[in-house]
C-alpha cells in the first residue's frame, strides 16, 4: 500500500492492458473486506449487513472448529472475523494474527439487532490485526 491520501490498484481496460487508479482508500478498502461471521453470532447480522461480503461459518463447513483452528482457516481466507465469544481474546494467542476481530458483547437477537448500526461502524473502522470489543448501549447496562 502506497502511504498518504491514495491508494493504488491495477485494473484491466477492456483490451486486457493493465493500468493503474486512483481511488479513496476507503473505497478500495470495502472492495478488500471478506467477513467471517462465527457460529456464536446471530445469522441475521448477514442478512441485516447485505451491504457487506459477509460468510458464515456453517457456509464455509467449518462448524464445531476449535477457535485455534478456526482462527487460523479465517486468517487466510477473510479480513474480519465477528464473534460473540467474550473469551476469544484471552483463549487464544492472537500475536502475530493479522486478522481483525470484532467482539459483541451478545448474541442475543434483539440486543444485536439495536448493535447493527454499531457494528457497520466497528467494520468501517477497523484495522488489521486489531480487536473491537462493540460495547453493549448504556440503555441496557452492562
Amino acid at each position: 500500500r502506497v502511504s498518504g491520501q491514495f491508494s493504488f490498484c491495477i485494473s484491466r481496460t477492456s483490451l486486457g492492458s493493465p493500468r493503474i487508479l486512483e481511488s479513496d482508500p476507503s473505497e478500495t478498502r470495502s472492495h478488500l473486506l471478506t467477513i467471517l461471521l462465527d457460529e456464536s453470532v446471530p445469522r441475521l447480522v448477514k442478512t441485516h449487513l447485505s451491504e457487506f461480503p459477509i460468510t458464515t461459518v456453517q457456509e464455509m463447513g467449518w462448524a464445531g472448529r476449535k477457535n485455534g483452528d478456526l482462527l487460523k482457516a479465517a486468517e487466510q481466507h477473510f479480513t474480519i472475523f465477528i464473534t460473540a465469544d467474550q473469551q476469544l481474546r484471552y483463549q487464544q494467542n492472537l500475536t502475530g494474527n493479522t486478522l481483525a476481530i470484532i467482539v459483541l458483547p451478545t448474541n442475543q437477537v434483539p440486543v444485536v439487532l439495536n448493535l447493527l448500526p454499531r457494528i457497520r461502524d466497528a467494520i468501517a473502522n477497523i484495522q488489521p490485526a486489531t480487536i473491537i470489543e462493540v460495547p453493549l448501549p448504556a440503555s441496557l447496562g452492562s
